[in-house]
C-alpha cells in the first residue's frame, strides 16, 4: 500500500484543494506513493479537462503520457494469445532483436502496422478493464485504482480486475458464452494483427516458423478449438460445478495457472524495465 505517512500538500497550482481527501485515501488504497498520485492525477487533469471521465481515446493519451504505450508496442505477438504453454512455437518472440539481421527498410510499414494493432487492443482490454461499473467511461478513482493493480497488484487483485473483463453482464459469475466470447473477440485481434505483420513474420523469423506460426493462429482461432479450450478451463476452474465460475474460483484457477494473467505481467514487466524502481511514474514529464 502507499505512505500514508506522508506529508500531504495541496500546494500546487495544478492541484485542487479538494483534492486533499482524496489523496489520503489513495495513499491508502493504491500502491503508489504521494508524489505518484500527484503525477497521475495532474496527467489525468490535462487530458480529462477538470477531471470528467474519459472515454477511451482519451484513456490512450493518459496512458502515453505515463509511458504505457510506448511499452505495449514492445508485447510480442505471443502476449496477444490465450495461454498454451505446451507449444513452443508461442515463444518465439517477433523482436528485429532476436534476429542477427535487422529488417529490411521496405518491412518499416509492417512493423509501424504491428506496433499500431497491438496497442490498439492492449488499450481497448486495458479500458474494459479499469471500467469498473461498464458504463465505457474511465473517472480518475478508477484510473488510478486500475494503474495500481496493473503495475505492483498482487495476484490475487489482478485476477479480479481480469475476472470483471470476462463477467460481460457484470452478474458475479462467468459463463460459457462469456468466456467464450471473450476468447473469441481476443483471438479476432490476434488473427487482425497477423494479417497485417505476415511479412514482418517471415522476415524477422524466418519463412519456415512464420508459417508454422501462422499456421497454429489460424487452427486456435476455430470456434471448435476455442469451445475445447473453455471446456477445458471450466472443467478445472468450476469446482462445485454449478456451470458458471465465481470470483473465488477464478481466483483459485489463476493461482494454478499463472499464464492467465501473462499479457497483464509481459507489459508490467517492460515497463518496469525502463523505469527507476524507486520513482516509477517520475520519469515522464508533467
Amino acid at each position: 500500500m502507499g505512505n500514508n505517512n506522508s506529508k500531504i500538500s495541496a500546494n500546487n497550482n495544478n492541484i485542487d484543494v479538494e483534492f486533499e481527501t482524496e489523496l489520503k485515501e489513495f495513499l491508502i488504497n493504491t500502491n503508489f506513493e504521494q508524489e505518484e498520485i500527484i503525477k497521475l492525477y495532474i496527467n489525468y487533469k490535462e487530458v480529462s479537462k477538470n477531471m470528467q471521465s474519459v472515454d477511451k481515446k482519451k484513456f490512450h493519451q493518459i496512458l502515453e503520457k505515463i509511458g504505457l504505450i510506448e511499452q505495449m508496442e514492445n508485447l510480442s505477438y505471443q502476449e496477444l494469445l490465450p495461454p498454451n504453454n505446451n507449444d513452443e512455437i508461442f515463444k518465439t518472440k517477433l523482436d528485429s532483436s532476436s534476429s542477427s539481421n535487422p529488417p529490411p527498410p521496405e518491412s518499416i510499414d509492417s512493423v509501424q502496422l504491428y506496433e499500431n494493432a497491438v496497442v490498439k487492443d492492449m488499450v481497448g482490454f486495458l479500458f474494459a478493464m479499469f471500467d469498473e461499473n461498464k458504463d465505457n467511461k474511465i473517472d480518475f478513482p478508477e484510473f488510478i485504482t486500475g494503474t495500481s493493480i496493473l503495475l505492483s497488484g498482487t495476484v490475487e487483485q489482478k485476477s479480479k480486475m481480469v475476472f470483471r473483463y470476462f463477467d460481460a453482464d457484470n452478474d458475479g459469475v462467468l459463463t460459457k458464452t462469456e468466456l467464450f466470447n471473450s476468447i473469441k473477440n481476443s483471438m479476432k485481434s490476434a488473427k487482425k494483427i497477423k494479417n497485417l505483420s505476415t511479412k514482418q513474420f517471415r522476415e524477422v523469423m524466418g519463412k519456415s516458423n512464420a508459417n508454422e506460426l501462422i499456421k497454429k493462429i489460424e487452427e486456435v482461432s476455430k470456434d471448435k478449438h476455442i469451445q475445447l479450450m473453455v471446456e477445458e478451463i471450466f472443467a478445472e476452474a468450476d469446482l462445485d460445478e454449478s456451470g458458471t465460475i465465481d470470483i473465488s474460483e477464478f481466483c483459485q484457477f489463476v493461482r494454478k495457472r499463472p499464464e492467465t494473467l501473462r499479457s497483464i505481467n509481459q507489459l508490467v514487466e517492460t515497463f518496469s524495465l525502463t523505469q527507476n524502481q524507486d520513482s516509477r511514474l517520475m520519469h515522464n514529464s508533467v
